[in-house]
């Protein structure tokens, strides 16, 4: 195992050009060869053998189609009126306290303390109820 121990950035990059044939006009440091083996140090003195670099082939590029986005869902809107209308529904069926139960969860307790963003959400959970809106 050979380590090579370089003082700056700079130095290595310079070695480098210089193995691989791109050396630039900037001077070159020798960096300290280390053999592992026995432990001493030194400068090489020959050029450090190198494998021919081989270009691989890349493969063909493939047009895709563009991705065409899509429009977001939009969510159907709902009236203080149409929830009433539910309402009204579940009350003929003996099933007020369950509206009640729903407005509590969703933190009001009266119809009209419905922000106009929840109406889709508790239209949603009256349909799931069986209430036509």
């Amino acid at each position: 195992m050979i380590n090579l121990t370089f003082e700056t950035f700079d130095e290595m990059v310079a070695f480098a050009g210089q193995i691989l044939g791109t050396q630039t006009e900037k001077a070159v440091a020798v960096p300290v060869v280390q053999n592992t083996a026995t432990g001493t140090a030194v400068a090489p003195t020959e050029p450090i053998p190198t494998a021919p670099v081989v270009q691989q082939p890349t493969a063909p590029v493939t047009p895709q189609a563009p991705v065409t986005p899509q429009a977001p869902v939009q969510m159907p809107t709902y009236s203080i009126d149409q929830i009433a209308v539910g309402a009204i529904q579940l009350k003929d069926a003996g099933r007020l306290g369950e509206f009640q139960q729903l407005l509590a969860r969703f933190g009001v307790a009266a119809l009209t303390q419905l922000q106009p963003a929840q109406l889709p959400e508790i239209a949603a959970e009256l349909q799931k109820m069986g209430v036509k809106l």
